[in-house]
């Protein structure tokens, strides 16, 4: 009797993964991340679509959100599925990607570039930033809020991050990619302001810079054409 082999990714700290329908799910944990390989190259460009038909800065604003809202799905930030780290993780990359796209449209389709709308599009960037975290937590609140429903019984809904852990995570991972084009400076400035941090949040922060170091690592931003 014949038997297919699985195809499995392996990533560089050796974790393997079985990739179904744009997912990375863990073979040992059933942990769940985005396969974001399949946007590598010029792909993640190929699938705009970049508005010129004026008001420029709406239209940014409501695409960064349109690039973000897929990977804001419960099954990526479910405590219940996923580990505190895994969590992380997946909200990183999903500001990491909708940060590339962003450059691309951005690149492509605003007119002056980044450089004559620096503080429009750090304020973008807070918004969508905070959009993301809001919508992960309404998904998940209506997931529970269905459970109840099925199962007659009371559930909490599941923590996954703090608005603080959100912010910092969003916040490097659009410095991250923002930093690679130089007429993004002012805006990559505006940003790191935002970094400065008392005593008592810094052990966080050591924290949350192991994951985007992760993060990265594992989203391979080279591999992008941007």
């Amino acid at each position: 009797e014949r038997q297919d082999k699985a195809q499995y990714v392996k990533c560089d700290n050796q974790m393997a993964f079985f990739p179904w329908c744009g997912m990375l799910f863990d073979i040992k944990t059933c942990e769940v991340r985005v396969d974001y390989s399949r946007f590598s190259g010029k792909l993640v460009a190929d699938s705009l679509t970049v508005d010129r038909v004026g008001k420029e800065g709406l239209c940014l604003n409501a695409r960064m959100k349109s690039f973000v809202r897929p990977r804001c799905l419960p099954i990526f930030h479910d405590a219940r599925l996923n580990g505190h780290e895994t969590i992380k993780l997946n909200f990183y990359q999903a500001i990491l990607f909708c940060a590339v796209k962003c450059i691309c449209y951005m690149c492509g389709g605003m007119e002056g570039g980044v450089k004559r709308n620096s503080a429009f599009v750090y304020e973008s960037i807070e918004d969508v930033i905070l959009y993301s975290s809001n919508l992960i937590n309404s998904r998940l609140r209506n997931v529970c809020e269905e459970k109840e429903r099925h199962q007659h019984g009371e559930s909490n809904i599941p923590l996954w991050l703090g608005m603080k852990e959100a912010m910092w995570l969003g916040r490097h991972a659009f410095c991250a990619v923002l930093k690679r084009k130089e007429e993004c400076t002012d805006v990559v400035h505006m940003l790191n302001e935002c970094f400065v941090c008392n005593t008592s949040e810094k052990m966080c922060i050591s924290a949350l810079e192991k994951t985007a170091s992760a993060a990265l690592r594992d989203f391979n931003l080279d591999s992008f054409d941007i």
